[in-house]
């Protein structure tokens, strides 16, 4: 059992080194929010590495673990730091401010169409209605 302490122990500074070396050498795709983005960066890991500091659940460390270099992952592929929001669905595309950190939720071009009758769809693009 301390043999697999010492390996989570491991693995969570690995993680922590890997993702300030991450934040040391970011570059933003809007070259202007480099230094926003790197603050964040460590802002975040600093906050969630602190949060669970005292966990000692085993799988909970490995589930924290995964869910950390998973993160890592997909801000290196889309070039992303920031999470995507938990309460939107899957399919949600949405628009993120990077100065107040707020997410604004797109509307598809499909969702426009969802309420408009056939009434209002002939009398606004003169469809003939027979």
């Amino acid at each position: 059992m301390n043999s697999y302490n010492n390996n989570s122990k491991r693995q969570v500074l690995s993680l922590y080194s890997r993702i300030i070396r991450l934040s040391k050498s970011w570059t933003a795709k809007e070259p202007k929010n480099t230094c926003i983005e790197r603050e964040y960066i460590l802002t975040e890991a600093r906050n969630e590495f602190r949060k669970n500091i005292f966990e000692t659940d085993q799988a909970k460390i490995k589930q924290l673990l995964d869910e950390g270099n998973k993160r890592v992952g997909i801000a290196l592929h889309y070039g992303i730091p920031y999470d995507r929001p938990e309460y939107l669905p899957p399919s949600t595309s949405y628009d993120v401010d990077l100065k107040s950190k707020t997410f604004k939720q797109r509307k598809s071009k499909s969702a426009q169409w969802d309420n408009v009758s056939p009434t209002t769809f002939s009398n606004k693009f003169g469809a003939n209605s027979n």
